[in-house]
This record gives structure tokens, C-alpha cells and sequence, in this order.
């Protein structure tokens, strides 16, 4: 009996293939070296390339070979499509994925510190992930500052509670610069404003127009005190004298802000600049007077002390801002994320209580492109008045 065309050509096939070299399969597919196997088998194994036979196999043949070629060829190039393509998923990992470092470039306790845990604490719930608080403090918040923007990675696990002394002050008057403000960092918000103010002597009048017209009619008799030489309380007592009519008065300068408000309250200087936070509980302890404020609204945690153009000093705008900012280079849909759960954290009545009960005036509106504008135009601003006064830190 004749057999079936199907039936010879299945023979011829399946003997061209024993007649094929052996192969292995690619690394890691898992396949055994293969040795003369019917074509079913040899499909189900890892492919290799198959030579054209010097046989006739006829049409049915053919035709088999081509579906399997077919096959061998799918598998291979799905198998290089994964292979080829590993940034890609590595790209698509989800941020975070594990937890943010927050430096606070001052120490435990301090206000910038307590803004940074306030915020921190109520970004890591919209992010879902641990920011973690690392104090580094020093030199008026250049080391931390400098530590994020030369040594840290830019990936967005690393962020900075910067302030108007690191990102302004401290670049401006510094004799050499460790880094640009605006060039070394990405920007992600601003959480708010913190007034200067004009803290004045019980002995001094409690208005500051008769204030002004005092030292006015006494040239070089009163003092004021700073909490140090190039800080933002120097540049501000600098530019309250401009702005109010080139007042002649002498500076002192103390080592940081307590000793020069205990000389204050002792009568030892006429008057002091320092944050509406610091000097609050003094005013409302009745041991000293706060002026005004340098903003160009009202502090709601002392809404009955006047700004300083309320009170006859127009033009004096003069505050810390705290600003949170990543290390440049890190991708922009990171920042973007981060301002968006910066702005989600500051919709917490909670918080914004809180920051105000600081001394904060919360901006909660800020991101990215406004907090980039804002370290801009404070550089802009005291870039002036700095090389004005002279001052340079060495």
C-alpha cells in the first residue's frame, strides 16, 4: 500500500533534522543540548538556527520548516526585546521606593529644625514613604547645604531645608563661595516666610515714628545688635538705617542671637533685629517692644505689630524664607512630584496652624518654578546692600 505524501514527507523531515548539527540553547533559556529529536521536541526546546537540508522534502515539508522558523524566530526576538531594554524598567521604578533623607543644616530644636520635621513628617504620609531628618549643622548652614549640593546623588532621596542664610546670605558675603545657590540645587518649594523685626528697648519710644526721629535727633549715640557680623539680622539693620532716612547708628555684633536679646532686655543697645519667632514671647512678656515687622502683611501669630511700612518705614521687606531643595540634575518629573506633595501636605489646616504658631508665614501655593524665582530674586535683592556695607567673610 502507497503511503500518504503527508506520511513521506514527515519521514524526510524528521531525518533531515537527525541529519542537522547539534546546538545549544541561548544562556539562561534553560534548554539541553539536543541530538537528533523529532521536530515536536526540537520546537519545544530552545531554538537555534536550522541550515537548509539537501534533501527534497516537498511542498508539505516546506512548509513545516517555515512554521517552525517562524516560531524559533518570534521566540528569539521577544526574548532580546526584554534583554535589550533593562533601562527602561529600571526607569519606570516607582518614586520612592525607599526613604528620603531630609538635612537640616542647623541643629535639633532650632526653627528651621522645626519646620523641617512639620513638613517632612506630613510629605513622607502623601508620599507614602520615611523622610528621615538629618541634622548638619554648621557654618550658618553651609555644611549641610554644601554636603546636598557637591556630595549627595541626584535622585530625589536626598533633600534640603534650606533658609535665606544658605541660600542668600551666606553665598553673598562668603569669600569664596562652596557652591551657587541657583545653579547647584533644584528647587522644590518655599514653605513660608519669617519676619525681621525691629525689637526695641523698654527705654526706647513704643512707636517706631518717634523711634526713627530719636536717633534722628541723636547721631551715633544709640546702638543696635545683630546675631553676627554678614548674617541676614546684619544686612537687615543695615538696610532698616537706608530706609529710614540714613539713620547714624553703630552696630554690635554678638555671637548669635540670645546673648545680643539678653542685651537688649538689659538695656545695653537700643535695639535689636532679629525673627518675629525669637521675639515674640519677650513682646508679649512685656520685657521688650517689636516695632514692626519686615513683611507686607501681618503675622497672624501677632497680628497686633504693624509692618514697617504701616508704621512709616515704607520698602522694608526683610525676612528668612526656609526652601526645600534637591541636589541639581535630579529629573524633572521627581521635582514635579515632590512639589505636588509638598502642596498636598500644605492643604493640612494642621500644619499650616502650626508653622504659623512658628512665626511662619506658609506659602502654600509654592513650587518648583516659584521657589527657583524667589532664591533668584533674594540674591538679586541683597546682592547690593552687601557689597554696599562691605561686608565679606572669610
Amino acid at each position: 500500500m502507497k503511503r500518504p505524501p503527508s506520511r513521506v514527507a514527515n519521514r524526510r523531515l524528521n531525518s533531515a533534522v537527525r541529519a542537522l548539527p547539534t546546538c545549544k540553547s541561548p544562556v539562561g533559556l534553560g534548554a539541553k543540548r539536543t541530538t537528533g529529536a523529532p521536530i515536536a521536541a526540537l520546537v519545544a526546546r530552545a531554538p537555534c538556527p536550522v541550515k537548509r537540508a539537501a534533501v527534497s522534502l516537498g511542498q508539505a515539508g516546506t512548509n513545516r520548516i517555515r512554521e517552525e522558523r517562524m516560531k524559533r524566530r518570534t521566540i528569539v526576538a521577544g526574548s532580546l526585546g526584554v534583554l535589550a531594554f533593562p533601562s527602561i524598567v529600571v526607569a519606570q521604578e516607582k518614586f520612592p521606593s525607599r526613604p528620603i533623607r531630609l538635612v537640616v543644616p542647623y541643629p535639633p530644636g532650632g526653627p528651621t529644625d522645626i519646620v523641617g520635621r512639620l513638613v517632612g513628617e506630613k510629605m513622607a504620609q502623601v508620599l507614602g514613604t520615611q523622610i528621615v531628618v538629618d541634622n548638619k549643622a554648621g557654618a550658618a548652614g553651609m555644611v549641610g547645604s554644601n554636603d546636598v549640593a557637591k556630595n549627595s546623588k541626584p535622585d530625589g532621596y536626598t533633600l534640603l531645608v534650606g533658609t535665606s542664610s544658605s541660600h542668600t546670605v551666606g553665598p553673598l558675603t562668603a569669600a569664596k563661595p562652596l557652591f551657587d545657590p541657583v545653579k547647584d540645587f533644584e528647587h522644590i518649594a518655599i514653605v513660608g516666610y519669617n519676619a525681621a523685626a525691629i525689637a526695641a528697648s523698654l527705654a526706647m519710644p513704643a512707636n517706631l515714628k518717634d523711634f526713627v526721629a530719636l536717633q534722628k535727633a541723636s547721631p551715633g549715640k544709640y546702638s543696635y545688635g545683630t546675631s553676627g557680623p554678614g548674617g541676614m539680622a546684619h544686612l537687615g539693620g543695615e538696610l532698616f538705617k537706608q530706609r529710614a532716612g540714613d539713620l547714624k547708628v553703630e552696630v554690635v555684633h554678638y555671637r548669635g542671637a540670645a546673648p545680643m536679646v539678653q542685651d537688649l532686655l538689659a538695656g545695653n543697645i537700643a535695639w535689636g533685629i532679629d525673627t518675629l519667632s525669637s521675639t515674640l514671647p519677650h513682646h508679649k512678656a512685656g520685657k521688650l517692644r517689636v516695632l514692626c515687622v519686615g513683611l507686607d502683611r501681618r503675622s497672624k501669630a501677632a497680628p497686633d505689630i504693624p509692618t514697617a511700612a504701616e508704621a512709616g518705614v515704607p520698602n522694608y521687606n526683610v525676612y528668612t524664607f526656609n526652601v526645600i531643595s534637591a541636589p541639581a540634575g535630579v529629573p524633572k518629573p521627581i521635582v514635579d512630584q515632590l512639589g505636588n506633595a509638598f502642596q498636598t501636605a500644605m492643604k493640612d489646616a494642621t500644619l499650616i496652624d502650626k508653622l504659623e504658631q512658628a512665626g511662619v508665614t506658609p506659602t502654600p501655593e509654592s513650587g518648583p518654578a516659584h521657589a527657583t524665582r524667589t532664591v533668584q530674586a533674594e540674591i538679586d535683592k541683597w546682592g547690593p546692600v552687601v557689597k554696599a556695607a562691605g561686608v565679606v567673610v572669610q
